[in-house]
């Protein structure tokens, strides 16, 4: 988390006057997360994966993309890709958390 420090500064005349410095943290609320259904996969079976993603703030986010490179890595000078995309195999689900209040 980084941390960041914030202070004003007026000036009339010859006259100088500091605010107090304000101490801020940023904080991460997005956490994404990608797991294997199972443990172990056969030769030649697909592999699916679920990747999660978590808003832990109180700001809604929207259009997030999410991409993946199937492992991709370099072998001399190739990129190669051991993993290929199924097409339609994509399901995404949007779940709504509501915060319950008392007054």
């Amino acid at each position: 988390m980084a941390r960041f420090t914030n202070q004003a500064q007026l000036r009339y005349g010859n006259e100088i006057t500091n605010s107090n410095i304000a101490v801020g943290e940023i904080t991460e609320v997005l956490s994404a997360t990608k797991t294997a259904v199972r443990d172990t996969y056969g030769q030649n079976e697909n592999v699916t994966y679920v990747i999660s993603i978590v808003n832990s703030g109180t700001t809604a986010f929207n259009g997030i993309t999410v991409t993946d490179n199937l492992g991709e890595y370099l072998f001399n000078t190739r990129e190669l890709t051991p993993l290929t995309y199924i097409p339609g195999t994509v399901n995404t689900m949007q779940t709504e958390f509501y915060r319950q209040h008392r007054l």
